[in-house]
């Protein structure tokens, strides 16, 4: 994977991403061809990540849309103690393209999208217990647990750096 540029994400690449199907158990991630994920992903805060020898390689999202909302419930998304405010954002890779050791390059441009303005960003995320992957992908880039919580049985954990 090489080249790699952020877009705003478009009708087209938003169709594609809600029929995107995961293997077991990250299919959790599967958005099932819904529409109302279609209208979050045009109607949020989310860009789409290409590289010039694979094409649409992923997305990502900031603010709410990158948060379980069920966690605002649980406490997950208070400030932070240094009164700093959080930029909650999430990932989303291509289903062939995960588990292929590519999550360092493509969560580092996000990173540097994300901190292109102001490199003091607190940033937080979410992700599911059980994805081991992503959660020593993002403590490879200093990412550090903050608490977990559980929605309808999956429970999912918050990280900042």
């Amino acid at each position: 994977m090489q080249g790699l540029e952020t877009r705003k994400m478009t009708r087209t690449e938003a169709e594609s991403i809600v029929n995107w199907a995961y293997d077991e158990p990250y299919s959790l991630y599967d958005l099932n061809g819904s529409s109302e994920a279609l209208e979050e992903l045009l109607n949020q805060d989310y860009s789409t990540v290409y590289a010039t020898d694979e094409g649409l390689v992923g997305f990502y999202c900031t603010g709410p849309a990158a948060q379980v909302p069920a966690g605002w419930d649980e406490g997950a998304y208070g400030g932070s103690d240094d009164g700093r405010p959080f930029l909650d954002f999430g990932i989303g890779m291509r289903p062939g393209l995960t588990g292929q050791g590519l999550g360092t390059f493509f969560l580092g441009h996000v990173l540097k999208d994300l901190t292109a303005e102001e490199n003091s960003l607190r940033l937080r995320l979410t992700v599911a217990t059980f994805n081991r992957r992503a959660i020593r992908l993002y403590e490879k880039f200093g990412f550090q647990y903050v608490m977990d919580f559980s929605v309808n049985g999956t429970c999912f954990q918050t990280m900042i750096r």
